[in-house]
């Protein structure tokens, strides 16, 4: 039996299966006087880079200034100078580094000096102290590397405090998780902050937010990041059924924009390389890159009843399970792109597991291999809206999930729909299906596109309004 959460039944009459939105007046994309077009999708601008290779501009998220969506920051400028106060680190104190942020006040600076740290053999580095921040003197990732030695079966950096920060430096080569934040079973952690990054190679999840002991973690951002699998380490993975890139279990209220995901398969299925799951809520997914993954962005999952409580109290109505796998969340304005006709048997590229009131908007999915679909709602308390995407391949509602705006999709999108598809730039092509054929989206403004250009008139679909 199909049902709809109160809060869907509140905006949208959700018990009709697409609903005649009122679209915007008729008048042409791209053509706001003062608006320029913007590098697209260029390996520069969107962090795409072979395989454990890269420059420094390479391996960060989108760089483009880009205008932000209501509520979501934008930019991703180095941190630039140190505190005068800031403890300087170097390679030589690599056997030392734990018990220095150990022994570090709250709200101290804690700089890595360019060079390699060998961590394999070395205890976990823990943060437990609020507002600590571990980062790069260069403000170059690539120049400060953290490596596990592909050895041993814990993480490399475990953050257990309020308002810490990692930015600006490489971890790498895990054998279990490579980052993992949230603390003891009913504890909450706060503000978590992770920018500018690079994460290479682990067997698990290179960021897992709430871990294995379910303690939560909220109002976190992930932005301006490289995660990656390198084709090396990926022969050497021994099961590839907990691979991924960010995983956010019970986690509320987090964003995650203009990080590249990358490489995120192995010779079976892997996990969804951005995953949202176990109740979590009010996620935002905004403005990211992924590149030649088994699986793309999974809000929800199986639920197995060990997920967060909603925590805004039963706005919802009732799962099936005991908890939701995620409350309300935006996928908004990301760009999917698989050509690697290595990778086997590709599965969902955007999924919605028993979700309520979830929103995929203005994504674009380029895949050229055969995949199992583009976008998927499933199970009868699955509620969301699905609208403004533009993708190469199907949509798919699954075991009763109910979705709004299905029509408003553009499906079946070819390499002539765009500027340079096989190049990566999805910006449209003049004559592209997409223009003018979105509508705007009850409850879910997305004035600007991925570049930050606004969008005008009726609102081309996908990731990018056409720029003449």
């Amino acid at each position: 039996m199909r049902r709809c959460s109160l809060l869907l039944l509140l905006t949208s009459a959700c018990l009709v299966q697409d609903p005649q939105w009122e679209p915007p007046a008729e008048g042409p994309s791209g053509t706001s006087e003062g608006t320029t077009g913007t590098s697209g999708m260029d390996a520069s601008t969107t962090g795409v880079t072979p395989s454990g290779s890269g420059s420094e501009t390479d391996t960060m998220g989108s760089t483009t200034g880009s205008v932000p969506d209501p509520q979501v920051a934008d930019g991703c400028d180095p941190l630039g100078e140190l505190p005068a106060d800031a403890i300087i680190v170097g390679p030589a104190d690599n056997a030392t580094l734990d018990s220095v942020i150990e022994g570090a006040a709250p709200g101290t600076t804690i700089a890595l000096e360019p060079g390699f740290y060998d961590r394999s053999g070395q205890p976990i580095l823990f943060i437990r102290t609020h507002g600590i921040t571990l980062r790069s003197t260069s403000g170059n990732p690539e120049d400060v590397v953290l490596d596990g030695g592909g050895e041993g079966t814990s993480r490399l950096i475990s953050i257990l405090a309020d308002d810490v920060t990692l930015a600006e430096f490489t971890v790498q080569n895990s054998a279990s998780n490579l980052v993992e934040v949230g603390g003891e079973a009913g504890t909450i952690l706060a503000r978590p902050t992770i920018y500018r990054m690079r994460f290479l190679d682990s067997v698990n999840t290179l960021l897992d937010v709430g871990a294995e002991e379910r303690g939560w973690t909220d109002d976190g951002s992930v932005a301006c990041s490289y995660f990656g699998l390198t084709a090396g380490f990926r022969e050497t993975v021994p099961s590839c059924g907990g691979l991924a890139g960010v995983r956010l279990s019970g986690a509320a209220r987090w964003v995650v924009r203009d990080n590249t995901l990358e490489g995120f398969w192995c010779s079976s299925a892997a996990y969804a390389a951005l995953t949202a799951n176990l109740g979590s809520s009010d996620t935002r997914i905004v403005r990211n890159l992924l590149r030649n993954n088994h699986r793309g962005i999974l809000l929800g999952g199986d639920n197995d009843g060990q997920g967060r409580p909603e925590p805004d109290g039963d706005q919802c109505g009732t799962p099936d399970g005991v908890t939701w796998g995620h409350v309300r969340g935006e996928v908004i304005n990301n760009v999917i792109w698989v050509d690697d006709d290595a990778i086997p048997a590709l599965d969902s590229m955007i999924g919605f597991w028993h979700v309520c009131a979830g929103v995929a908007a203005h994504n674009t999915s380029y895949v050229t291999l055969p995949t199992f679909n583009g976008i998927e709602w499933r199970y009868p308390d699955t509620s969301v809206t699905i609208a403004n995407n533009l993708i190469s391949t199907t949509l798919q509602e699954r075991n009763g999930a109910v979705a709004l705006g299905v029509d408003t999709n553009v499906v079946g999108a070819t390499a002539a729909d765009y500027a340079d598809a096989a190049g990566g730039d999805f910006r449209l092509a003049t004559d592209s299906v997409a223009r003018d054929a979105g509508i705007a989206v009850p409850g879910t403004p997305v004035p600007h596109d991925h570049d930050g250009n606004p969008r005008v008139g009726r609102p081309d679909v996908g990731a990018f309004e056409f720029q003449p």
